[in-house]
This record gives structure tokens, C-alpha cells and sequence, in this order.
């Protein structure tokens, strides 16, 4: 009887230290599930704090690009500006110098019709007298 009283003792010491390690070994698979979890949360943030900074760059990127192009933009206006006041001002000083041309010919030939005139007097004068 003694005999089976030890064994019956040792058995549920037995059961009693196997139902403590099962115990424990689903306390260390939980606390390495929640780990893990932890693990992966921060992954995920790392991922997306990498996207959101990538997309930070490619804003910025077309930001300046913008703001390239409507320097561009504004430099080639002014351009296209100065080159229509040029193309005006040439074409008002060639106007001007057509009327002076003109001008100058009137002139000349206004000379001419005096002269001749003043030659067909003197002539007359010469037949005249």
C-alpha cells in the first residue's frame, strides 16, 4: 500500500509538473505570438512611413518641376514681349523712313518742276528777245 501511495504521488506530481510546462509553454507561444505581432506592426509602420516619405519626394519633385516651368514659362513670355516691341519699333522706323524718303523726293522733284520751270522762262525770254 505504501508502495502504490508513492506511485500514486508520483504520478500526479508527474501530471501536476506536465501541467505546469504545458502552462508555461503556452505562456512563451502567446508572449512569442504578441512579439511577433509587435514585429509585424512596426514593419508595416516602417513600410508606410517609407511610402508616405517616398510620396513626400515625388510631390516635391513635381513641385519644383512646376515651379521650373513657370520660371520658363515667364522668361519665354517676356522674350516673346521684348520681340514684339523690337518688331514694332522696327517696323515704325522703317514707316518713318519711308515718309522721309518720300519726303526727300517730293523735295527733289518739287526742284526739278522749278528748275524746268525756270528753264522754259529762260528759254521763252531767249526766243523773246
Amino acid at each position: 500500500r505504501r508502495h502504490e501511495a508513492a506511485a500514486d504521488a508520483d504520478r500526479r506530481a508527474r501530471a501536476r509538473a506536465a501541467s505546469m510546462a504545458r502552462a508555461e509553454r503556452s505562456r512563451i507561444a502567446e508572449e512569442e505570438a504578441r512579439a511577433r505581432a509587435r514585429i509585424l506592426a512596426l514593419r508595416r509602420g516602417l513600410e508606410a512611413t517609407a511610402a508616405a516619405e517616398e510620396e513626400a519626394a515625388a510631390a516635391e519633385a513635381r513641385s519644383a518641376a512646376a515651379e521650373e516651368a513657370a520660371v520658363v514659362a515667364e522668361w519665354q513670355a517676356e522674350e516673346e514681349e521684348r520681340a514684339v516691341r523690337r518688331r514694332a519699333r522696327e517696323a515704325a522706323e522703317a514707316a518713318l523712313l519711308a515718309v522721309q524718303t518720300q519726303g526727300t523726293r517730293a523735295r527733289v522733284a518739287a526742284r526739278d518742276a522749278e528748275t524746268s520751270a525756270l528753264e522754259r522762262e529762260s528759254a521763252l525770254a531767249e526766243a523773246a528777245a
